[in-house]
């Protein structure tokens, strides 16, 4: 399992936390930070919200690899891939406006990336279970 950092604009990480989003579109890039090929079922993705820096763990549940965003809001449905619009021109539109995701995208095709927010205890919990395992340590010495 490996565990990758992606930065979020703030309406598609609030999308994810309130359960309507759940495909992340990323690009088939090659070379850069993150190599999308690699991700394999069971990774987790730590989404940093890029305005509140907030951060959200998603695991991974499949990525599918399509020529275009077209064929992927077809296939994958836009309620389940877009933040903004249940439109496909729209939602074309808004993934081509990212920065090389058009001409990225025209070469070397996109990731549909079905992710699953999972859910973590509070810290509060954690220091608790983590005390109790130390009492019973101590307690059979």
């Amino acid at each position: 399992m490996k565990y990758i950092r992606l930065n979020l604009r703030n309406r598609p990480f609030q999308a994810i936390i309130n359960g309507q989003k759940r495909i992340e579109i990323r690009p088939n890039k090659n070379k850069g930070r993150v190599n999308y090929s690699n991700l394999a079922n069971g990774d987790i993705i730590v989404f940093k919200n890029e305005k509140t820096k907030r951060e959200i763990s998603c695991i991974v549940k499949r990525k599918s690899l399509y020529k275009s965003i077209y064929e992927l809001l077809i296939s994958e449905g836009t309620h389940r891939t877009l933040s903004s619009t249940n439109s496909i021109e729209i939602g074309i539109r808004s993934v081509e406006s990212i920065e090389n995701y058009k001409e990225i995208i025209s070469k070397h095709g996109v990731y549909a990336i079905e992710i699953e927010l999972l859910e973590l205890p509070p810290t509060k919990n954690i220091v608790h279970l983590a005390d109790s395992a130390k009492h019973e340590i101590d307690s059979n010495k």
